[in-house]
C-alpha cells in the first residue's frame, strides 16, 4: 500500500518541463509529485514563501518521486516535498526499522555531496500504514495499541482491503512480528469501505493509513505502534543548494512551517479538499494563514 502513496504519478508527464529553460531571476520553482497530499504540501511551501515576499512558478503534479526528484537533478525545478525514507531507499535498499533520523543523517551529505540538493528539516508528520479504532471501541476495549489489540483480537472484528488480508500481507506479517492478530471475524472490504464499517459498529478495527481524511472526519483514533512494526515516512523539503545560497532565508521559512505539519495538520487538510470538495489551493492557503498569525 506504500506505493498508493509515494509510486503514485502522472507516468506521461513531460521529462523536460515547459518554460524551465529560462528561469525568471529570483523565482523560485516548485514542483510535486501526483500524490493529492505531496501536492498540498508543496502548495504549503509555495504560499509560506510567498507570505516571504519570494516569488514562486509553481509545477505541480509532474509524476512519480523518481520524476520529480530526476527533475530536481536537472536543475528544472528547485524544490518539492519528499518522504525521506524514499529517498534514502533511492541510495540503496534501506530497512525497515531504520528509523527517520538515521535515514535522514545518511540521505542528507549523499545528495548534497553527489547532485547539489539538501534536505531541510523533515516534519512531524508521517504517512504510513496503521490500523485504526473508533472512539467507542478504544473506550470498551481500553485499546490504543497494537500490542493491545493483538492480545485481544478474538474478541474484535477487522475491517481491511484485500492486498492487507493476502496471504503473505501485512496481517500475516504484523502476526509474525506482534503474535496474536486472530481476530474474532475478518472482513475483506474495497478501499474505504472499511471506515463505513468502524463507523457504523460493524467492525472494530480497521486498516488505515496515518494522514487518511476518513481518520479526522470520523474521528477515529491510530493504535499506537508501540514495538514499531511500520517504517516511518516523514516528509521534507528537497531544494537545491543553489537556491539556498542565493535565498537563505528559505530555509528558515520552509523549516518554520514543516514544524507545523503534523498527523493531525494533514488529516483535515486531506478531509477538506477530498471530502469537502474544497480547492486545494484554498484549503493550503487558510492552512498556511493560521500558521502564520
Amino acid at each position: 500500500m506504500i506505493a498508493r502513496r509515494h509510486a503514485l504519478g502522472l507516468i506521461g508527464a513531460a521529462l523536460l518541463l515547459p518554460g524551465c529553460s529560462a528561469k525568471a531571476v529570483n523565482v523560485i520553482r516548485i514542483g510535486s509529485t501526483g500524490s493529492p497530499e505531496n501536492a498540498t504540501i508543496a502548495e504549503i511551501y509555495a504560499l509560506a514563501l510567498e507570505r516571504g515576499n519570494i516569488a514562486v512558478d509553481r509545477h505541480m503534479n509532474l509524476g512519480n518521486a523518481q520524476m520529480v526528484m530526476a527533475a530536481t537533478q536537472r536543475g528544472e525545478i528547485d524544490i518539492y516535498p519528499e518522504y525521506v525514507r524514499t529517498g534514502a531507499t533511492n541510495l540503496r535498499e534501506t530497512s525497515l526499522r531504520a528509523n527517520a533520523v538515521e535515514l535522514y543523517n545518511e540521505a542528507k551529505p549523499f545528495y548534497e555531496q553527489r547532485y547539489g540538493i539538501t534536505w531541510l528539516t523533515p516534519s512531524p508528520l508521517n504517512d504510513s500504514p496503521c490500523l485504526a479504532t473508533s472512539q467507542y471501541a478504544a473506550e470498551e476495549f481500553w485499546l490504543l495499541t497494537l500490542t493491545k489489540c493483538a492480545a485481544i483480537a478474538s474478541q474484535l472484528r477487522f475491517a481491511a482491503t484485500p492486498d492487507f488480508l493476502a496471504p503473505g500481507g501485512v496481517l500475516q506479517r504484523l502476526q509474525e512480528y506482534y503474535g496474536g492478530f486472530r481476530f474474532k471475524k475478518v472482513f475483506g472490504c474495497d478501499p474505504g469501505t472499511q471506515y463505513d464499517m468502524l463507523s457504523r459498529g460493524d467492525a472494530e478495527v480497521a486498516n488505515a493509513f496515518t494522514t487518511d481524511a476518513n481518520i479526522a472526519e470520523d474521528q477515529l483514533i491510530v493504535l499506537g505502534d508501540d514495538k514499531h512494526f511500520w517504517p516511518l515516512y516523514n516528509v521534507a523539503p528537497v531544494i537545491r543548494l543553489a537556491t539556498v545560497q542565493s535565498h537563505p532565508h528559505v530555509r528558515f521559512i520552509l523549516n518554520h512551517i514543516s514544524r507545523t505539519l503534523t498527523n493531525y495538520a494533514i488529516q483535515q487538510l486531506n478531509m477538506r479538499r477530498d471530502l469537502l470538495n474544497m480547492d486545494p489551493h484554498d484549503v493550503a492557503k487558510d492552512f498556511v494563514t493560521a500558521g502564520t498569525r
